[in-house]
């Protein structure tokens, strides 16, 4: 990059970030898209096939250019929580409770299980138009060229032109001169290329700490759910408070004990939202079984032999085979955080206190935004 402040970021083309990216992948990786006319089932099928958590939506005639047809992004947090909505406003038997859950461990895991995974609602959703679930706004759809700078990236399309800090975009649209969607850039992608190729400025206020910078913890707390609360239950609280992911804390002590996000359920289904009424704590150890050192929840669990845990479904899971709990204390430096992140390939990593609960939360978001205001214009 550049030397310089903004100018280095300025001076630093996308298209010089998409080709290091595919440099270090060592391959182009394909463009998956979903169809605004796709059912919710097709949605979820075409996603867990390839192992993502999210793609642009297209609406209209395949005659017109990807540019002129994409109206958002869809993934899979956004379809659940059209799910817990929908499911909630045709009032079944089987709604799901409201937070925070007072009965915590449902009475029988078996029952809960079956009635969710085989409801009328849940498949009558299945069958729902991929425009009738979720919210596609045109207005929101930033259009990035190969030749736009790092900064305009940066500011105007993951940040939103810093219009509203609770605004902000995970994924961009890459379209050629035709106007066909190149690529897709995430905030993880800007993150990993900042990290390794930054040098001078950045490097010198990476190495201040988390409190210094007052990085996460500027808000003053963090959202959290208890272990006991059903899956379904924790990821209507993300959608409530607009989070994608939640600390998982011991409910007697505040200790942190892992973390739900939504790539834990990236794989998810139709057919396997069953899994959503089994206790967070069971469902995370399911998901990594090197969690469960004695067999105790395996054993006993009621989606011990569901097919979501299967091997083949847990094949993504390569570098945390346990319960993934990336933590940080506020006297770290933001290098050391940064460098988690993208070595982990997570997208937050939570500052605890010295009995292990969480008191805040960085994510690639905040990082970001650190990024534009250091290097010479205010994010806010």
């Amino acid at each position: 990059m550049p030397e310089g402040g903004v100018s280095r970021l300025k001076g630093t083309p996308l298209k010089t970030v998409l080709a290091w990216r595919e440099q270090e992948r060592g391959k182009a990786m394909p463009v998956v898209t979903l169809e605004a006319e796709d059912t919710v089932e097709e949605a979820l099928q075409k996603l867990a096939q390839h192992r993502i958590q999210s793609a642009p939506v297209l609406v209209g005639p395949e005659s017109v250019p990807p540019r002129d047809r994409m109206v958002g992004f869809a993934d899979v947090t956004s379809i659940l929580g059209a799910f817990i909505e929908y499911r909630s406003r045709v009032r079944t038997v089987s709604a799901a409770a409201e937070w925070p859950n007072p009965g915590g461990r449902p009475v029988d895991p078996y029952q809960q299980l079956r009635e969710l995974q085989e409801s009328h609602v849940t498949q009558e959703f299945a069958q729902t138009k991929l425009k009738n679930a979720i919210s596609t706004d045109g207005s929101v759809v930033y259009s990035a060229e190969q030749d736009v700078d790092l900064f305009t990236i940066l500011r105007d399309g993951f940040l939103d032109g810093n219009r509203d800090v609770s605004v902000v975009q995970h994924r961009l649209a890459v379209f050629d001169e035709q106007g066909d969607i190149l690529s897709v850039l995430s905030q993880s992608d800007v993150v990993k290329f900042l990290f390794h190729n930054a040098s001078g400025m950045l490097r010198d206020w990476l190495k201040e700490s988390v409190s210094t910078l007052d990085v996460g913890l500027e808000r003053g707390y963090v959202y959290s759910i208890p272990e006991n609360v059903l899956v379904l239950d924790a990821f209507a609280y993300m959608v409530r408070h607009h989070v994608s992911g939640l600390p998982v804390v011991q409910s007697t002590t505040g200790k942190m004990l892992g973390n739900l996000s939504a790539s834990d359920v990236r794989l998810l289904k139709p057919e396997f939202f069953g899994v959503l009424a089994l206790p967070v704590i069971e469902f995370l150890t399911l998901l990594h079984p090197a969690s469960d050192k004695n067999g105790d929840v395996r054993s006993s669990s009621a989606g011990a032999t569901h097919p979501f845990f299967s091997l083949e479904q847990r094949k993504w899971v390569q570098s945390s085979p346990s319960i993934p709990m990336v933590t940080c204390r506020s006297h770290d430096s933001l290098e050391d955080v940064v460098s988690t992140l993208v070595c982990h390939r997570m997208h937050r990593v939570y500052v605890v206190d010295d009995e292990g609960a969480p008191i805040g939360c960085i994510t690639l978001t905040d990082v970001l935004r650190l990024v534009v205001q250091k290097e010479g214009v205010p994010a806010f």
